[in-house]
């Protein structure tokens, strides 16, 4: 079931689904409510395996771990039982109905030690018509762009260097969990072309990782109406956020990437120098499509042409499984691999990572990756949907 909230289209199952991960959680329901004066906010209703002394308080603090500020329930009330109608189904009617008359102010939570009220006023000058910001306040929702997340990140890069990329203010969009991301980051971590040795790992395994994910319904109709209304195609767009998060954590302004698009089973470089203007994505993006080289290597002969990966390099390669007519192992020349697959009710990527590199730094990698088509998909929607009102 799908709500929309502040502008955020949110399904509840992905809500009840990440609390039933919890250890102590048995049974999970999300609702979407109506405090007194007409804000709209989640409310979940737990069912504990054993007593949690302040539900309230490590749920949200669970929840913040794997889910966006903005999909965080206001409210959670421990039940002995889901109630059931009785052919099965859910009795709304028979839920207790939380204690909140006004959410907004409810949920403000002040930011709390100085990085975080450094983070509030930075976000306060480029916001001039928000009046106050909580530590759990989301960038985008009160009307952050991309151009001032590039000015944020300029800001931060002159208070605390080498702490914060774009991509980092994309994996963390509210002033606590930047905060906490910078005072546990004293230096920059590295995943580009040229990569410090701590994302490698001293093992070579023969199987690699693999994380797959899937734009399905409306969230894939939405990324296609993106890509058409910027005269992109979509496998542009997602080749352009791999290059652009790849010189975000690089340490080269030139990024190289391989794909595989126009012809089967033909790799077509791309390498793209950045000026550091790059404050307008879509503009960026069809500069980098004008940079695919119209020069191919065929698949067999990856062998002949595959360049020395060095003690610091990572080679990507990106490509549409609908182009591959032939069962390859690309891993055995490239050290990260994203294979796209389209169709007309979803698209599907599966992220494959070489046994090199760290799982969880790379998985983190995966995440800004998702998270940046999903907020151009949301800033574009609202902007869409701003215009029609």
């Amino acid at each position: 079931h799908q709500v929309k909230i502040r502008g955020y289209r949110i399904e509840l199952g992905e809500i009840e689904s990440q609390l039933l991960k919890h250890s102590d959680v048995q049974q999970a329901v999300v609702l979407d409510k109506t405090d007194t004066n007409g804000h709209r906010y989640l409310c979940a209703y737990v069912v504990a395996g054993c007593p949690i002394a302040n539900p309230a308080v490590e749920l949200r603090e669970f929840l913040r771990s794997v889910l966006p500020g903005y999909m965080i329930p206001a409210a959670f009330i421990l039940l002995e039982r889901i109630p059931l109608s009785p052919n099965g189904k859910l009795d709304r009617k028979t839920l207790p109905e939380p204690l909140i008359n006004d959410v907004g102010p409810a949920l403000l939570q002040k930011p709390r030690d100085q990085v975080e009220q450094e983070i509030a006023s930075l976000w306060k000058a480029l916001l001039p018509g928000v009046q106050t910001i909580g530590a759990d306040d989301v960038f985008f929702e009160l009307g952050g762009d991309s151009i001032k997340l590039v000015q944020l990140q300029f800001w931060l890069e002159e208070r605390y260097p080498g702490r914060v990329s774009v991509a980092d203010l994309f994996a963390y969009p509210t002033v606590s969990q930047l905060a906490r991301h910078i005072n546990r980051n004293g230096q920059k971590k590295l995943l580009g072309n040229e990569i410090t040795e701590r994302a490698f790992i001293q093992r070579t395994p023969d199987t690699s990782v693999l994380y797959r994910y899937s734009f399905v319904e409306g969230d894939w109709i939405k990324l296609q109406e993106l890509a058409a209304n910027r005269n992109l195609p979509v496998y542009s767009l997602l080749t352009a956020v791999m290059l652009y998060l790849l010189y975000d954590i690089s340490e080269s302004g030139t990024v190289s990437i391989q794909t595989m698009n126009d012809l089967p089973n033909v790799i077509q470089s791309c390498r793209y120098t950045f000026q550091g203007n790059e404050s307008d994505f879509y503009k960026f993006a069809a500069e980098a499509e004008q940079a695919l080289s119209r020069e191919g290597i065929a698949v067999e002969e990856l062998d002949a042409a595959h360049a020395k990966r060095d003690a610091a390099t990572l080679i990507p390669l990106i490509y549409r499984k609908d182009k591959l007519q032939k069962s390859v192992n690309f891993l055995y020349w490239f050290d990260f691999v994203l294979e796209v697959q389209d169709g007309h009710e979803a698209l599907e990527l599966a992220f494959h990572i070489g046994s090199r590199f760290h799982t969880d730094a790379m998985r983190a990698w995966t995440d800004q990756y998702l998270a940046m088509i999903h907020w151009l998909v949301s800033e574009e929607t609202a902007h869409k949907e701003a215009t029609q009102a």
